[in-house]
């Protein structure tokens, strides 16, 4: 392919043009990439489809959830850019509306993405949204999850709501006025390990340090992949 191409098409993506990079790992480390029989994906909280981009190179039928209008749209011109008007559906959508996930879980799925949402969600919503998925969920399909730690410093910056939750009360990062979920290690593990029954799973910590409107600021992160049943 020529490279002038290619890097036309790469410039006129809109929004973030490259998956998370521990999306990539995943999708490598669990050999998603060799599976002859390609399967369905769903994305809650997909923005513009950066993630889903990689799964729908390799062949997988991807779905994406996310409220924000403008990331919906841009994911829709960014899938017809790449892959034509196939294979790909985004949906406008609060994720916690059960009914709308519903529908594209009439067959089964192969992989659950939820990278970076949760941190909005308050404990409750979330705990709703585990039982739904043991309601709903048939067979096996591997999940992946990226969610804030109690280390991350905007809980410095917040005011707190109850267990792990606070409202961010200052604007360094943009989030001013949005919830602020955190999670540790083991309580996520024995959620999902309750709801979904999970298992094989791997878990990692990620510190990174970052500027937003020129302050330092600690990122921190906890990923977790692995097989869930139902």
């Amino acid at each position: 392919m020529n490279s002038t191409f290619c890097g036309e098409v790469l410039t006129s993506i809109r929004g973030l043009k490259f998956p998370d990079l521990y999306v990539t790992k995943f999708f490598f480390k669990e050999k998603l990439h060799l599976k002859e029989s390609k399967g369905k994906v769903l994305e809650l909280g997909c923005g513009n489809g950066n993630n889903l981009i990689l799964f729908r190179a390799y062949g997988y039928e991807t779905i994406g959830i996310d409220v924000d209008k403008k990331a919906i749209e841009d994911a829709n011109y960014n899938f017809k850019l790449l892959f034509g008007k196939d294979g790909y559906h985004f949906v406008e959508s609060n994720f916690l509306k059960f009914p709308i996930i519903k529908e594209f879980l009439k067959e089964p799925l192969d992989v659950l993405l939820i990278p970076n949402s949760l941190n909005y969600v308050r404990r409750e919503d979330f705990f709703s949204l585990l039982k739904f998925l043991k309601d709903t969920l048939k067979g096996k399909l591997k999940i992946f999850l990226r969610f804030r730690s109690p280390r991350d410093s905007r809980v410095c910056c917040g005011e707190p709501l109850g267990k792990g939750e606070f409202l961010i009360k200052t604007d360094i990062t943009g989030e001013k006025g949005q919830i602020l979920t955190v999670y540790e290690e083991n309580e996520m593990v024995l959620l999902l390990r309750e709801f979904l029954n999970l298992s094989n799973y791997k878990v990692f910590h990620l510190y990174e340090e970052n500027l937003h409107s020129g302050i330092k600021v600690l990122n921190a992160d906890i990923v977790l992949w692995g097989d869930i049943e139902l």
